[in-house]
């Protein structure tokens, strides 16, 4: 907009005027809630009826501060304020209750605030994103804190799931996979942090397994994304003599299904017995759940496999198998 040749005018008195809008479509830097505002003739004054000083635990000068909201998330949560601010002594602190004055120190286990900084603070989905610098460039990783779960972690910028770096220090619940062009299939999991050599580790492939990669610790857990249970492993026949009704010189073909409360899996690949004698018996071993891959053992009740349904044909030995059991 182009205000040449107008001439500014001062106001002198605030209307009764009260506009309502969402807060999707207020400008930047006009808040959606204004709560212990007392309107005067020509000011507003803010935190009315409140604590208006802050007391700190530093006599240091405030080199960052935030008024960030909790939108409520769930049923029966309220909206709630969490006024931020932080000190060149390095102290990350919050008004708690909102209103009081009293400001408590926020730590995290993996977190370490630099002193004589400034902190530039920023909000989105119910989080404070906090960046330091001097003001020119920044001098410390970017954290995270929780409004609601109170808690204070580093912000991983590492992609999920990047190719293993060397020399590198990596926190609790970053993922990586091997250098090798496409992976191997698995994803692992930092389950303690540290610093990596210089030679990567041989990754483990069963489920859940650990390696230690200089003060890392890695774990296979590779993230499953499916919408019915897998078909079970096939049935592994075993012969047991005179103890059935088999009749000689047959090819015995057995498939399995998981049945949960939802209905019944797809069938496995069929197990064969070849060649049977007169009055062989057939047996196998059905899995138990503490058997299976972790993320079926995590199912929810209703999904998990409750029982089995077994399917049997036999053929004469050396004719083609069955067409299909299930």
């Amino acid at each position: 907009m182009n205000f040449e040749g107008f001439t500014p005018h001062e106001f002198t008195r605030f209307g009764g005027l009260v506009d309502n809008d969402d807060p999707t479509v207020l400008p930047m830097g006009v808040a959606a809630v204004c709560k212990n505002c007392r309107f005067q003739l020509t000011s507003v004054a803010t935190r009315y009826g409140l604590q208006t000083a802050l007391q700190s635990p530093n006599q240091a000068p405030i080199s960052g501060l935030a008024s960030l909201i909790y939108t409520p998330e769930n049923p029966g949560e309220t909206l709630f304020q969490v006024p931020m601010v932080f000190d060149t002594n390095g102290y990350l602190l919050v008004e708690n209750p909102a209103g009081s004055g009293r400001l408590t120190r926020v730590q995290g286990p993996l977190v370490t605030q630099p002193t004589n900084a400034h902190a530039i603070i920023t909000e989105a989905y119910n989080r404070a994103l906090i960046a330091y610098s001097d003001l020119k460039t920044p001098n410390a990783p970017i954290n995270v804190y929780g409004l609601s779960t109170q808690q204070l972690d580093p912000y991983g910028q590492k992609p999920v799931g990047a190719p293993w770096l060397a020399s590198t220090t990596y926190l609790v619940g970053e993922y990586v996979q091997p250098t090798v062009t496409g992976g191997n299939g698995h994803l692992y999991r930092c389950t303690v942090d540290g610093t990596t050599l210089a030679t990567e580790p041989s990754w483990p492939l069963a489920e859940n397994a650990t390696v230690t990669d200089g003060g890392v610790t890695w774990q296979e857990l590779t993230p499953i994304l499916v919408n019915r249970l897998p078909a079970p492993n096939g049935p592994q026949p075993i012969r047991v003599t005179s103890a059935g009704t088999f009749a000689a010189g047959r090819d015995v073909y057995l498939q399995m299904t998981y049945l949960n409360a939802q209905g019944e899996s797809i069938a496995s690949a069929p197990g064969i017995l070849v060649n049977t004698n007169l009055h062989d018996a057939v047996q196998f071993a059905i899995p138990a759940l503490s058997a299976l891959a972790g993320w079926i053992r995590g199912l929810a009740s209703p999904y998990q496999p409750a029982s089995v349904n077994l399917y049997e044909a036999d053929v004469p030995t050396g004719t083609a198998a069955p067409r299909r059991l299930p």
